[in-house]
């Protein structure tokens, strides 16, 4: 009746703030499930921008792309590929096209330092613990479509301490858009896709320059 009616209706006015999950849950949903993303990135600092999109296929492990970089007067346009059937990467700069395979290319990049990349260790127990004792409305503000999270708080979950302030998430029309510390992207589900390895069949391989310049310039 009219009184119910009413009542549940004042009762559902104190929920007037909450935020609807269901679009948060469908773009995640579609994103977690798609095998290939694209990513507009744009980063500006005191005359220095970068501009780009990327594309990365996550079933055949392929990345393709391109930025713009800019810093006072001048201007680069630097485009980029890498195939996981070959592991092969290849740039292109101001006409100038090379290639390297990433393999051969660590390898090289930890003889010249002396030390090889690791990856951070993190324990899933200590995670959980942490993320059950945090006060999560401290760390993630959500508001309708629009997100704020405090990453040194989230980072510090594996172990991680850096000064970074806080992320802005919202939605997009196809995807999800991300704000942190000047730095702005974009990140939307595309069509899969391969790298065709016979478009960069002029690149000229770099690590047998790189190896000699490094001997002579290493050389008693």
């Amino acid at each position: 009746d009219a009184k119910l009616k009413k009542a549940i209706s004042s009762g559902e006015s104190e929920y007037s703030e909450y935020t609807d999950l269901m679009p948060w849950a469908e773009r995640i949903y579609e994103l977690a499930t798609s095998k290939a993303f694209k990513v507009a990135i744009a980063y500006t600092s005191k005359g220095f921008q970068i501009y780009g999109t990327v594309f990365l296929d996550v079933s055949t492990l392929s990345v393709q792309g391109s930025v713009e970089i800019t810093y006072a007067e001048g201007e680069k346009n630097v485009s980029f590929a890498y195939a996981n059937g070959t592991q092969n990467i290849y740039v292109s700069v101001d006409g100038i096209q090379v290639k390297a395979n990433a393999q051969e290319l660590i390898a090289f990049i930890e003889r010249v330092t002396g030390s090889s990349a690791q990856l951070p260790s993190i324990e899933l127990e200590e995670v959980l613990s942490k993320l059950f004792t945090i006060e999560l409305g401290k760390v993630i503000v959500l508001h309708g479509e629009e997100m704020q999270v405090d990453l040194e708080a989230l980072l510090g979950l594996f172990g991680m301490e850096v000064t970074v302030g806080n992320a802005d998430a919202s939605l997009t029309e196809r995807g999800i858009a991300v704000s942190v510390s000047g730095i702005y992207a974009e990140l939307e589900s595309v069509q899969g896709f391969a790298i065709d390895e016979s478009e960069f069949s002029e690149y000229t391989d770099l690590m047998p320059w790189a190896e000699r310049v490094y001997e002579l310039a290493t050389s008693k």
